[in-house]
């Protein structure tokens, strides 16, 4: 929560959305696949967990303004109804994913963290490559 705040706050004051969704999305893909390497070392595997929330957490404050800045009036609302979606079928299809991974390399977590790291990273790509107002250069 209070990282939530403080990200919020410095992108507002600075009136900068791109850089402060993208970076903690890499940040949470670096999290992320650090928890999956160490986890035979259950606390360090769970502090990079925690990371890995907190850079989620701190992403949607930023995150959400940006549709409305890119588009406006009915496309504005077409936008924010096809993310809904595409998270959505995120919500369905990564814990199958997950699964998945985990039956084919023998009830090992460490594959599907991997693919939940990579989903991150290209999360990150893709705020870092959308620019969507004059403070997003």
């Amino acid at each position: 929560m209070i990282a939530m705040v403080l990200v919020a706050r410095h992108s507002d004051r600075t009136g900068e959305r791109r850089w402060h969704v993208a970076i903690p999305l890499f940040v949470g893909a670096v999290a992320m696949l650090g928890a999956g390497l160490t986890l035979q070392h259950p606390v360090i595997s769970f502090c990079f967990f925690i990371i890995v929330g907190i850079a989620a957490m701190t992403t949607l404050g930023n995150f959400w303004p940006r549709p409305t800045r890119l588009l406006a009036g009915t496309a504005a609302a077409s936008g924010i109804a096809v993310i809904n979606s595409f998270g959505n079928i995120g919500g369905f299809v990564g814990p199958y994913a997950f699964g998945w991974l985990v039956d084919l390399t023998g009830g090992r977590n460490t594959a599907g963290l991997i693919f939940l790291s990579v989903s991150l990273l290209v999360g990150g790509i893709i705020a870092a490559s959308i620019r969507a107002g004059a403070h997003d250069s």
